[in-house]
């Protein structure tokens, strides 16, 4: 009796791939349909907030300034001819520093005749000089871009967040074209789906800043360099020119250049005549903002003047890897070194104690890359999620997109020869960490570049699981336990003792400038933090009040007379009691307060006057 043969099974994870091939233009066309969805609902829940007008209204943000520069350039001078940046609080303080030091430095730059210069328009005229004067602050294609849409639709943000909008999901596109050419359909899908669960990605689509566009170049970048060293020809003119408008939007970018050009130099996949194309099609997208250099007499390949004179205030010894400060030592060196920027660096590296300080300081940035914290710096992810139950829907932490990245980089580390393009994606996200500082929006293109091998990843782990790799599978809980213990705690210190603490300084900052609903973001978490903190419940109070929710005001003024000893809280308390009819409530609430505050203090000085008014309160 013959035996019948008996086939293997077909795994699982080539089953998904066939099928997510059959159904690819379904698939696809749910996952964009998803993105476009998930942005709408994220836009809706913002709508009317003030997240959307951070920059109308934050004046020391960048968002601000984009705003700025770019309705400076719709107005009519295009070319930027006279000099243009931010004066920041924190600038003229500087400034300030170095003109009381040195009172005659302005005199012997020829800014001035003699000492009696007005210090506030002269601490202009020295950063004017120290960024390089009509050079460009920082890179210009974005905020001509920003201008272009000002001209053509309106000053309103929301017609720059939608092309935003739409480029991200051109994006998550890239992401699955990547996995897919690179991998396999079902890496294309998931390195997607992890895109869509990433909140970050989506929370910097709605803020006026080049973050965004960052990613995009990245994510194109990639695409192109793959799509040149598969079928070559126009392909490498094609990468060259997306390489130069990257290099617009933000100069590290050169480096991912050269970097993919040495890899597909050494793997012999491109002749001398591709590398003339890539330059070729370098030099056209530069070519215009060239022009303009030349045109108001600045250096010819000079876009960024900022990175100048400011970067040196990241590598000092007091500075931290992952929070924005100004140490005391900063004025000093632009008066040294007149803002440029390899003696500000050197000056900067030797107020270590020795070489070893500015090389750990630089390796810790790198470390708190890979941390699961979001920091904040002119956009707060935190603050979104407060704002839009979509993005709290989000729940991917960058600590994943590590765990998952390094699993798909080991588990496909035969494969490199193809792959090595993805390594130049992270590799040449990592100098603007070590330049500046590890912050939210610094880290995007690195998250993007790790999308198609943290797909790889999780695929490899569905293998392994199937196919009953128990070493495999425990090697990777073993190494990735600790890194998730260490990534998943919070950074402690945004310029404060804790996150509730920084977060409740930023709530009491917006109140002082007339901006209740943002205040109110700020205190809600800030007792996320710290659900005790009587403190962030008296300014949440506040500024619900000052909207006019009195209502929801009383209890949260409620728990923080409860624990406070001072008045403040139970004068408010007693204004929103009298203001919704509970009399008798709000004069008790006002008596406690006098008995609470020492004589002539204001808050009794308010509560006794309240108390006092003919005929009641």
């Amino acid at each position: 009796m013959s035996i019948p043969s008996m086939t293997p099974p077909v795994p699982v994870t080539e089953r998904l791939d066939g099928f997510l091939v059959r159904h690819r233009r379904r698939v696809l066309g749910g996952l964009l349909f998803l993105a476009v969805f998930l942005r709408a609902m994220v836009g809706m829940e913002l709508a009317g907030g003030p997240l959307l007008h951070i920059h109308e209204q934050n004046t020391a943000s960048d968002n601000y300034f984009f705003a700025g520069w770019a309705q400076h350039l719709a107005d009519g001078d295009w070319l930027q001819r006279e000099p243009l940046h931010p004066m920041t609080a924190w600038m003229r303080r500087v400034a300030g520093q170095v003109m009381r030091a040195h009172p005659t430095y302005p005199v012997e730059l020829g800014l001035a005749k003699d000492t009696a210069y007005d210090p506030k328009t002269m601490a202009v005229s020295l950063w004017d000089r120290w960024l390089g004067g009509p050079t460009y602050f920082q890179e210009p294609l974005y905020p001509y871009l920003v201008a272009l849409t000002r001209v053509v639709f309106g000053p309103d943000g929301a017609f720059v967040f939608a092309w935003q909008l739409a480029l991200g999901v051109l994006g998550l596109f890239l992401v699955y074209r990547l996995g897919r050419v690179l991998f396999s359909e079902t890496v294309g899908v998931v390195g997607a789906v992890l895109g869509l669960l990433y909140a970050p990605l989506v929370v910097h689509e709605f803020v006026l800043l080049r973050d965004s566009l960052i990613v995009l170049f990245t994510l194109a970048l990639l695409a192109a360099l793959v799509a040149a060293l598969e079928r070559g020809g126009w392909r490498w003119t094609l990468f060259g020119a997306l390489s130069g408008l990257a290099v617009l939007v933000k100069v590290p970018f050169v480096i991912f250049l050269f970097l993919a050009l040495a890899g597909a130099v050494a793997s012999r996949r491109c002749r001398a005549g591709d590398v003339g194309r890539v330059f070729a099609g370098l030099a056209v997208a530069l070519l215009p903002a060239v022009a303009r250099n030349a045109l108001v007499g600045v250096p010819w390949l000079k876009f960024n003047g900022s990175g100048t004179s400011m970067l040196a205030y990241y590598h000092m010894a007091d500075s931290r890897p992952y929070q924005f400060s100004i140490g005391p030592g900063y004025a000093d060196i632009l008066f040294k070194t007149d803002g440029r920027f390899l003696p500000a660096l050197r000056e900067a590296i030797q107020t270590h104690a020795s070489l070893w300080g500015f090389i750990r300081l630089s390796l810790a940035k790198v470390l708190y890359s890979l941390h699961g914290s979001e920091v904040p710096n002119n956009v707060d992810v935190a603050l979104f999620r407060q704002a839009a139950g979509t993005v709290r829907a989000m729940p991917l932490p960058f600590w994943a997109l590590g765990v998952l990245g390094a699993v798909g980089t080991v588990a496909t580390r035969a494969r490199w020869r193809q792959l090595w393009p993805l390594y130049v994606g992270v590799v040449a996200a990592l100098p603007t960490l070590v330049l500046a500082s590890f912050i939210s929006r610094y880290r995007l293109p690195l998250a993007a570049a790790l999308l198609p091998l943290a797909g790889a990843g999780f695929v490899a782990l569905l293998r392994w699981g199937e196919a009953r790799r128990w070493r495999a599978l425990g090697l990777t809980a073993v190494l990735a336990v600790p890194y998730v213990a260490w990534a998943s705690r919070p950074l402690l210190d945004f310029g404060a003792d804790s996150p509730a603490a920084y977060y409740q300084g930023q709530g009491t900052m917006a109140l002082r400038a007339g901006w209740p609903d943002f205040a109110e973001l700020n205190f809600r978490e800030s007792l996320r933090w710290e659900p005790g903190r009587a403190q962030a419940h008296l300014g949440l109070g506040d500024s619900l009040l000052q909207q006019g929710l009195v209502e929801d005001a009383l209890p949260e003024l409620r728990v923080a007379a409860d624990g406070m000893t001072s008045g403040e809280p139970l004068l408010l308390l007693g204004r929103a009691l009298l203001a919704t009819g509970k009399r008798d409530e709000g004069l008790a609430a006002l008596r406690e307060a006098v008995a609470r505050e020492p004589a002539g203090s204001t808050i009794r000085q308010q509560s006794e006057q309240l108390l006092s008014l003919p005929g009641g309160p």
